[in-house]
């Protein structure tokens, strides 16, 4: 309380204080050391014979009579005097005539400060013609004294008092004249304290743009660009001018004229004025455009902070890609993975038991479900896969056989391979890499293959090398062996990959340790591997016969300045501005699939990108942190590429784009394309790039517009503009009618969108289909994984596509029906009680079943050589070569060959 006593006196204490702009209180020499004055005449004291003084003094006056003598000054211990001045005139010391004047030099003043003039006088006058005493104020500076300002002071008030004169507002010079004539003995007169003090200030005019940004269409006529002031003056202007930023955005002089870029405010007018800009409104389809304004002069006033303003101006020419409606999808069903928390990631479809075999990564568990009806998935089963290692991250399948990828407990230890049959029992394990996240079949069935990603520990204490297991089941899976292949023959050979492009950036990396192996996908004939390293924005070749990486490539990056790769880049601007800017978006590819065009084998790649944050290596920074610093001579106009509503928010890497190796980026690369792409695989070439494409068809959906670039878990518009977008994730092929279509999974924005790709190098937008709700975070959410069941494999000869929705945890299914219907037959592939057994003949090996049964193994002469009780295989391995009938309970009798 004492404390606050002592802080309240000492504020009281302040505001009493005067500040003296300008002060004269002739302590010193006749000319003062504060406010300068001139007295004309000079200076000069005749007081022994004349008693004339007109000079600073001590003591005037005398005191005969009724005389009272000036014997102390107001302020201080002297003051000016003036007594008698005729005498030095009339008796020509002096020349006439005797008028006298002091003047104080001009001022200069704060118009937005109130001050008041302030002085002290003694007058001491009695008769005397023509005798006057006072003062003359001129505000401005002034250029000659005018007696129309003249103002007399009392003529014998015979004590010290005070003048006090308040200078008018606005006022930014003052200066100021005493003026004397006095004739008599007894007339003399004091002046002390001269001085102006300064009041209150107020703030300047200040003038603002009346936003940090606005949008526009391109048929709006007018782009109306809003300047506001506050604390304008009382009287007179102020005026700004509104100019063009130089050097930045992408429209040009042709997209916009100048109408009235002057504005003034005066009496009357409102706060808010308008630079106004005609918009050409031109027949090119185009991506939104922006530009930025900038206050260039302001007079009478000052430019605010917000002195800048972006205009963006969105095309009504574009129109996003139609559907072409040569295909009908139609939503049969989302089935909701059992147990509290779960996942579904990854789907796999086994032919043989007509299964889906769904990864629960959460919950650690494999689900399988019944495809009977795809349009109400039913529970058979689920594995626990704990029992196998530290968790369960992908599954395939392949006629009967089902191959599921385990990694370690800890993650950087080796995982495993695990062969389950269709009712999920165990066969075999195999050991595989560290981090097994992604398995798959070769085509032919006799390999499998598992991308081991060996992300290393949080602070890089330990980190393990990627590599890519191979799997040969040439022999049944009960002999089945497996190598690990890795990427050590590119040990020592970093430098040159970087210079070719690709990532290897980590902690004390190799290129064997650096590289992480994403996705695989296998070409038609079974040899050739194709492998996404996403960190490393790369793509490796394997040869599968000999387990040899075979090439590197580096994929490059996306230009999205160029025309047909725009993005939008922010989430903190409310409506979608899909515009070129100056980043280029690294592919960094998840899903790969492959397809064959003439004999020539293509890639597909869903460019989802993806960051390396670890507690000893984080590489996500975004445009506007105070870190990332960006070239000054590239990237001109800084304080606008890093506001939040442009390009500030975006997320980019700090590990890339120092190109001349000075402390800051002359590149900006953001992660991932936003697209999916097409590649020759022969040599790596780009066919084709989706560019802004997927963007542009979410945002055209009347219906789904509103999940535009939202995330996996909210309904926030925008929400991941500042990221990766859509986030394209997964990517499978499907053969329909014998065109290739591809279909491509959006983890954040949800659902899938398909292709025509049958031109490799034009793909065709055939249908965007998204289950998500449009108004709450419902539905199905984060399509991770995606799978095509062709109408040649299925049992009711339809073509399905099945998404596995990670974070709502539910398998979505999707009927692909071709408009016209399918070519040739369209009967069931299986009815009644047929099922199949396989592989026929058998080699002394395992016999499987396309579904679970019961029953007995024959010899042709009837006598029982083996039993099977819900069982989906039965081992042949001790059976002599020959002929055997197999008969199962409810089912067709098959005939089996044991080689």
């Amino acid at each position: 309380m004492k404390k606050g006593l002592l802080l309240l006196l000492a504020s009281l204490a302040f505001r009493n204080v005067e500040a003296q702009v300008a002060y004269q209180g002739f302590e010193t020499a006749s000319t003062g050391t504060a406010w300068s004055f001139t007295a004309t005449p000079g200076a000069y004291y005749y007081g022994s014979t004349l008693n004339d003084i007109w000079k600073d003094t001590t003591y005037l006056g005398n005191t005969s009579g009724t005389n009272v003598a000036i014997t102390a000054a107001a302020e201080g211990s002297r003051f000016w005097g003036a007594w008698d001045l005729e005498n030095p005139y009339t008796q020509t010391i002096l020349t006439a005539p005797y008028l006298h004047t002091l003047d104080f030099a001009p001022v200069t003043l704060n118009p937005l400060t109130s001050y008041t003039f302030k002085f002290k006088y003694f007058t001491h006058v009695v008769g005397g013609t023509g005798d006057s005493v006072g003062y003359q104020i001129e505000y401005n500076t002034g250029t000659s004294w005018s007696m129309s300002n003249y103002v007399n002071l009392p003529l014998a008030n015979k004590v010290w008092d005070s003048v006090a004169v308040s200078v008018p507002a606005a006022t930014s010079a003052i200066r100021v004249r005493f003026r004397y004539r006095v004739n008599g003995g007894d007339d003399y007169i004091g002046l002390d304290g001269v001085q102006v003090v300064a009041g209150a200030t107020s703030n300047p005019p200040s003038v603002v743009f009346g936003s940090a940004y606005q949008m526009a269409d391109e048929a709006a006529d007018t782009l109306k660009v809003p300047v506001v002031i506050s604390n304008r003056l009382a009287t007179g202007t102020t005026s700004a001018r509104v100019a063009r930023v130089s050097g930045f955005g992408t429209a040009s002089t042709a997209d916009l004229t100048a109408v009235d870029t002057v504005l003034t405010w005066s009496t009357g007018s409102p706060d808010t004025l308008y630079a106004r800009y005609r918009i050409v409104n031109d027949v090119l389809p185009e991506a939104a455009e922006y530009l930025a304004f900038a206050l260039d002069t302001v007079l009478n006033g000052n430019r605010g902070n917000l002195n800048k303003h972006t205009a963006y101006i969105v095309d009504n020419d574009y129109q996003a890609p139609q559907s072409q409606n040569r295909l009908q999808i139609t939503h049969r069903g989302s089935y909701k993975v059992s147990g509290a928390g779960s996942s579904a990631e990854i789907t796999a479809w086994d032919s043989v038991s007509n299964r889906l075999y769904v990864v629960n990564s959460l919950n650690n568990k494999l689900h399988l479900l019944s495809f009977t009806n795809p349009g109400a998935l039913t529970a058979i089963d689920s594995v626990d896969m704990s029992v196998y290692g530290g968790g369960i991250n992908s599954v395939a399948a392949y006629k009967g056989l089902i191959a599921v990828a385990v990694e370690a407990t800890p993650k950087t230890a080796n995982g495993k391979i695990v062969f389950l049959d269709t009712a999920g029992r165990f066969l075999k394990e195999v050991p595989a890499g560290p981090i097994p996240d992604m398995i798959c079949f070769s085509p032919n069935g006799r390999y499998v293959l598992t991308a081991n990603e060996g992300e290393p520990e949080s602070d890089y204490s330990v980190d393990p090398e990627g590599s890519i297991t191979i799997v040969d089941l040439q022999n049944g899976v009960q002999n089945a062996t497996a190598v690990n292949t890795g990427f050590s023959a590119y040990n020592g050979q970093e430098a040159v990959l970087r210079s070719q492009g690709v990532r290897i950036f980590g902690v004390n990396a190799t290129a064997a340790k650096d590289f992480e192996p994403e996705y695989i996908t296998v070409n038609k004939t079974s040899d050739t591997a194709y492998v996404t390293l996403q960190e490393n924005n790369a793509l490796a070749v394997i040869h599968i016969p000999t387990q040899t990486v075979i090439a590197v490539r580096a994929l490059g990056t996306v230009d999205h300045s160029l025309s047909g790769n725009a993005l939008d880049v922010s989430d903190q601007n409310n409506r979608a501005v899909i515009a070129n800017w100056p980043v280029r978006g690294m592919y960094m590819p998840d899903a790969i699939a492959s397809y064959n065009v003439n004999g020539q084998t293509y890639l597909i790649t869903a460019n989802e990108g993806d960051a390396r944050d670890y507690s000893a290596l984080k590489e996500e920074a975004r445009v506007a942190d105070g870190s990332y610093k960006l070239d000054s001579t590239i990237f001109r106009n800084q304080d606008l590429l890093k506001a939040a509503h442009n390009l500030g928010r975006l997320t980019v890497t700090n590990k890339l784009g120092d190109t001349d190796g000075d402390g800051d980026f002359d590149v900006i690369y953001a992660f991932g394309g936003r697209s999916f792409s097409i590649w020759n695989a022969a040599n790596g070439t780009l066919a084709y790039n989706s560019g802004d494409r997927l963007e542009q068809i979410t945002l055209a959906d009347p219906a789904l517009r509103r999940l535009f670039n939202v995330s996996n878990s909210n309904i926030a518009f925008k929400d991941r503009s500042d990221a990766k977008g859509p986030e394209p994730e997964g990517v499978c092929i499907g053969s329909i009618n014998d065109t290739a279509y591809a279909f491509v999974a959006l983890e954040r924005t949800g659902g899938f969108m398909a292709f025509n790709v049958t031109d490799p190098t034009a793909p065709v937008f055939e249908a965007y289909r998204n289950t998500r709700d449009t108004l709450t975070a419902t539905g199905d959410l984060g399509a991770e994984g995606i799978l095509f069941i062709s109408h040649k494999q299925s049992r009711d000869r339809k073509s399905y596509v099945i998404t596995s929705n990670e974070v709502s945890g539910t398998v979505a299914v999707f009927e692909v029906t071709p408009r016209g219907g399918y070519l040739g037959t369209t009967q069931p592939l299986v009815s009644g009680n047929t099922w199949n057994v396989y592989p026929n003949p058998v080699q002394k090996g395992t016999l499987y079943f396309s579904q679970p049964a019961t029953g007995v193994v024959l010899d042709l002469n009837g006598r029982r050589v083996a039993t099977f009780r819900d069982a989906s295989h039965v081992s042949m391995a001790s059976l002599v070569p020959g002929t055997y009938l197999i008969q199962a309970e409810g089912l067709k009798t098959q005939k089996i060959v044991v080689e």
